[in-house]
């Protein structure tokens, strides 16, 4: 099998999963939006908007209005779809293609397990990016119309190559999970790690007030840093202040790039040892 027979393996699969399930995805979208606009908001019910904006512009240290905090609030909901879609999937998938399905074995006929690997980790996050932030340009136009869609365009980059790191670093965790450790309820841990790193990454929560235990999980991913890259970008504009969390992402990604293709290998001989 070839390297574009296996994109197109993966292409098709998670196409026909997503007409098959349209509806988690459509309360995958929902709830993230409602939650992350609900978290900046809700001190409106009990003081008046104008003062709920002015405390969250001191707070940034940038003049906003009503509409920067909204488009900041829903393009933050994006990581969250995002991170739950991809660390769910990529655990739980690999564990269920080889020890429910039984279907690791056909591709192993066809392909190397090191070769369908490193195509799960990196192709998939990106249709799994996509699939997850349908919403995004549609809730950024009906909000700021043509500035909503230029936000888009320079945020949608960020959100792949973040996806693709978040997509290497799952794959570190769901091969030991799926090979090496004999685990009845992989869920577990993919639930357990979602809302630990959302919450590590300070996304609603200052960095400051986030417990260390927590944070530390978080700073072993992308997901801190992007959230940096996101608020600079869209409170302050192109900020030199991007360099460093961008520079670490990419390091990140050739770290997480490098550990997978050698994981990837050892995986691949230890399976087809004992076999599959």
């Amino acid at each position: 099998m070839t390297f574009r027979s296996i994109i197109l393996a993966i292409l098709y699969r998670d196409i026909a999963l997503f007409r098959r399930w349209f509806s988690e995805y459509v309360v995958l979208w929902t709830l993230p939006l409602v939650f992350s606009i609900g978290a900046f908001f809700l001190p409106a019910t009990l003081f008046e908007v104008e003062a709920v904006v002015s405390r969250f512009s001191n707070i940034i240290g940038v003049e906003l209005d009503l509409v920067d905090i909204i488009l900041y609030a829903v393009t933050i909901s994006a990581i969250m779809s995002m991170t739950l879609l991809i660390v769910d999937e990529t655990i739980n998938t690999l564990y269920q293609e080889r020890k429910l399905v039984g279907s690791l074995q056909m591709v192993l006929e066809a392909t190397n397990l090191r070769t369908y690997l490193l195509c799960q980790a990196l192709i998939r996050p990106v249709i799994l990016v996509i699939a997850s932030t349908m919403y995004l340009p549609i809730a950024l136009f009906l909000i700021a119309k043509v500035k909503g869609l230029i936000v888009f365009a320079y945020v949608f980059p960020l959100l792949l190559i973040s996806g693709v790191a978040l997509g290497l670093y799952s794959l570190l965790i769901a091969i030991p999970i799926t090979f090496y450790v004999e685990i009845d309820r992989p869920w577990i841990i993919a639930s357990l790690l979602m809302p630990a790193l959302l919450a590590g990454s300070g996304i609603h929560i200052p960095i400051r007030l986030i417990p260390l235990g927590i944070k530390l999980i978080a700073y072993t991913s992308p997901l801190p840093y992007e959230c940096e890259i996101l608020r600079i970008m869209l409170l302050r504009g192109l900020n030199p202040d991007i360099l460093l969390p961008t520079t670490v992402i990419t390091i990140a990604l050739a770290v997480y790039m490098s550990i997978n293709v050698w994981f990837t290998m050892k995986t691949d001989r230890y399976s087809r040892k004992i076999g599959v």
